[in-house]
């Protein structure tokens, strides 16, 4: 019988583990492809750089993981407190130190667009969703597969 109880909590460390690689994995596809399996929405100011890594890429390199066995589930965690909103949208408030900011870009480039957000009536910035903690069908595809292999 301990044998059979350890055979299954073997079992079951190594399924959460498939499960912890294959979310990581997935996250970390959705960022190199910048969407999956539709693209992300075009970020309001090209700056060259891909979207959601900004200058520093802080948010990517937030990712981490974890298996809590004693409630049999994978835990993935973003180390920025932006993470939220970029991955399920939503709107920020315009602050005054924003569109000082705003103002600030628009004297130094002259884009219309930072004009346009300093001069933004509506009193928030829609974050569009951009759901990079989500696994998709070639995910859970992938992940059956290597369940199937143990």
């Amino acid at each position: 019988m301990n044998r059979l109880i350890n055979y299954e909590k073997d079992l079951q460390r190594r399924l959460l583990r498939i499960l912890e690689i294959e979310a990581v994995k997935s996250v970390r596809l959705n960022f190199q492809r910048q969407g999956r399996p539709e693209r992300w929405r075009n970020k309001l100011i090209p700056d060259g750089r891909k979207i959601l890594s900004g200058k520093t890429g802080d948010l990517f390199s937030s990712i981490s993981s974890g298996v809590d066995e004693s409630r049999n589930r994978v835990v993935i965690k973003f180390g920025v407190s932006y993470a939220q909103i970029h991955n399920e949208g939503g709107r920020i408030p315009v602050t005054k130190k924003m569109r000082k900011y705003f103002w600030a870009r628009y004297y130094e480039t002259k884009k219309e667009v930072w004009k346009n957000m300093a001069m933004n009536k509506k009193g928030y910035i829609e974050i569009p969703k951009r759901e990079f903690a989500k696994l998709t069908e070639e995910d859970v595809q992938r992940i059956v597969s290597n369940i199937k292999k143990i």
